[in-house]
């Protein structure tokens, strides 16, 4: 845990700090500023949260991360300082960061603007998972499932995404080689499906795509090699 007293994390502070596996700050961090190259190729990093101070953020801050480090950060939108390159390869990041959440089936982050983030599986959750995600949890409404959330989860079989979901992240079904359905409750919100999201998945043999998604990045199914049919909602 790094002192409150600390205002600044220099640049290359923790670089190559393979073993570190979670970073937090102390209560009441005064931080402002995390210099370039900070938590890059910290390879073990599986959490950090950044304090709501932090106005600056330098390049590739995180570079050459696992694909399972997940940046909770305790303001609500990426403020003017922070570098444009500071998260390379778009790893998961939740904005206004209260609390994660793990139900004994999936994990999910609590943001501060009453809105919930799904972030994986739980840890207990067993092989052959049929995943049903609420819309409403404790009367917070799911808005995302982050970049990377089921990324190489070979235990989900299924999942129901709810109305309320608007975005699926990059990557975030990629390499799930158990999937098999995806299903879309009705009147879905969906706008955006992130490069790769469906990535070798391989069992996935159909899919429809809700009416309402205007953006379909690159890869999104490349390697999907059992996908039969993609259907298009109509509006």
């Amino acid at each position: 845990s790094i002192p409150s007293s600390v205002t600044i994390i220099g640049a290359y502070a923790f670089y190559n700090a393979s073993n570190i596996t979670t970073i937090s700050f102390e209560e009441g961090s005064q931080l402002i500023s995390i210099g370039a190259y900070s938590f890059s190729y910290s390879t073990s990093l599986t959490s950090i949260i950044i304090p709501s101070g932090v106005i600056e953020m330098g390049e590739r801050a995180f570079y050459n991360n696992a694909t399972s480090l997940i940046i909770y950060a305790e303001i609500s939108t990426k403020p003017e300082g922070w570098d444009s390159d500071w998260n390379t390869f778009n790893l998961a990041v939740v904005w206004g960061y209260k609390e994660t959440v793990d139900d004994g089936t999936m994990k999910y982050a609590v943001s501060s603007n009453n809105s919930i983030s799904i972030i994986g599986l739980s840890d207990s959750a067993i092989t052959g998972t049929d995943l049903v995600i609420p819309s409403y949890i404790n009367g917070i409404e799911v808005i995302e499932i982050v970049n990377y959330a089921f990324f190489y989860e070979d235990r989900l079989s299924s999942i129901v995404v709810p109305s309320n979901v608007k975005n699926i992240g990059v990557s975030a079904f990629a390499n799930a080689t158990s999937l098999t359905t995806v299903t879309f409750d009705e009147g879905s919100q969906l706008t955006s499906i992130g490069a790769s999201a469906f990535e070798n998945a391989t069992s996935l043999t159909s899919i429809v795509i809700p009416a309402g998604v205007t953006n379909i990045d690159y890869d999104t199914f490349s390697g999907a090699v059992s996908l039969e049919t993609v259907t298009f909602e109509e509006n």
